[in-house]
């Protein structure tokens, strides 16, 4: 019985951690950004292995507020990107939160257009300069002005974090684009594919093809 206590509680455990790191307002602190990032990669597996947790941390939790809240925020850790990115898509990927949940979630994400800018738009520069806060990447960031980092195009991106980051958005951008299943309506995928075709979504993700990452031209 105490196991079972242990195991069902773990997910609130780790969510009210997730919770206080974005309330403490450290997300520009790189530790607490891979810590945030490590805590949905720990609960995203135990979501998907477990309908019961799932159900727990989207109803009783609301995780999914607090992915696209992260989301959202206008600056943001490739590492988190990818892994909010990562369990959002697994969520949405069981039938039953998506029917449930989709409405508000691409309402919540704007139909997912402001993601595009991290493709090489806007938010692509901001992307990248967080990355190089990370392993040995910090020591180039402290010894050059981080304004004047010189952002590589994408023919010479090499950063495996802002790839990764790309990889989870494309994947959550896939969910939307696939077929209804069993030929049912789906005004949640309409919407959302609508926008991203006013958005140039097929221009940015072509030129993604020019980045020298294998897994981005899968």
């Amino acid at each position: 019985f105490l196991f079972k206590f242990v195991v069902a509680s773990t997910h609130v455990r780790v969510i009210s951690r997730a919770t206080r790191i974005m309330e403490g307002g450290r997300l520009t602190d790189p530790m607490e950004c891979t810590t945030l990032a490590t805590i949905f990669n720990f609960i995203t597996p135990m979501m998907q292995r477990n309908q019961n947790v799932l159900r727990d941390c989207c109803e009783s939790f609301h995780i999914l507020d607090l992915l696209c809240s992260i989301m959202m925020q206008h600056s943001i850790d490739p590492l988190i990107l990818r892994s909010a990115c990562l369990s959002l898509t697994m969520i949405l990927q069981d039938t039953e939160m998506y029917f449930k949940y989709a409405g508000k979630v691409i309402d919540d994400l704007q139909l997912l257009v402001p993601l595009l800018e991290f493709l090489n738009g806007a938010r692509f520069r901001d992307l990248y300069k967080r990355a190089l806060r990370h392993g040995a990447d910090q020591k180039m960031l402290v010894e050059i002005d981080a304004d004047n980092i010189e952002v590589p195009p994408l023919t010479h991106l090499s950063n495996e974090r802002v790839c990764e980051a790309f990889l989870a958005i494309i994947g959550l951008m896939a969910l939307f684009a696939e077929a209804p299943k069993n030929g049912e309506m789906d005004t949640y995928r309409e919407q959302v594919s609508e926008a991203m075709s006013k958005s140039n979504r097929e221009q940015i993700l072509l030129r993604l093809l020019l980045v020298p990452n294998d897994n981005l031209k899968l």
